[in-house]
């Protein structure tokens, strides 16, 4: 038992140290000293409907985040914040404007923290978002089949031809195949190669 509390006392000890350490020490002074470190991500800026736009944020900074203000082209605009204006840490939020936004203009959309830091986003095109409806689910539907089903089919309707074929004519196909691999290859290394130098220049 006394052999235990020996080596159960400096662990203690340097449990304490690096408390007082972390609590009082350099960690401590550097945290007080510097301001907050706030950082909002644009997840996505969504136009639902005529009238309303919705934007979702992720706080991928160490800090909490309180949503305060947002501007739209420069101009302050009411708006709600869904679940709460305080974003902790790697929490999302989703803030819902009420404005007449246009169909084809461009738009600046800019949160503005309660410490003034502001977190710009430009939308190029404003558009109305696509729903999932029947006709969204049909298309992909068939562009999986297109790509995913039908090529595969395809390619086993050639078996019974292959069975059929000599030795021969199979290493010329494999050959063939191999060939035209590396030609594609070597095309697409010489187009990037022109395209690093385009870019270096």
């Amino acid at each position: 038992m006394a052999l235990a509390a020996k080596g159960l006392l400096p662990l203690l000890l340097l449990a304490g140290l690096l408390a007082v350490f972390l609590r009082f020490g350099p960690v401590g002074v550097f945290r007080a000293s510097f301001p907050p470190i706030e950082e909002l991500t644009f997840g996505r800026i969504a136009f639902p409907q005529p009238g309303l736009i919705r934007v979702h944020m992720v706080n991928g900074g160490p800090e909490p985040v309180t949503v305060a203000q947002v501007m739209l082209d420069d101009a302050y605009w009411e708006h709600t914040v869904v679940p709460d204006r305080e974003v902790g840490r790697l929490d999302d939020i989703v803030i819902e404007i009420p404005y007449p936004w246009v169909d084809g203009d461009p738009l600046i959309v800019t949160v503005v923290s309660s410490t003034g830091v502001t977190f710009t986003q430009e939308v190029a095109v404003a558009t109305q978002s696509p729903e999932i409806n029947r006709s969204y689910v049909v298309t992909f539907a068939l562009l999986g089949v297109y790509v995913g089903v039908v090529p595969v089919f395809l390619g086993l309707l050639w078996l019974p031809f292959l069975a059929g074929v000599s030795q021969r004519w199979i290493d010329f196909f494999l050959s063939f195949t191999v060939g035209l691999l590396l030609f594609l290859g070597v095309d697409a290394l010489e187009g990037a190669f022109a395209l690093t130098g385009r870019v270096a220049s």
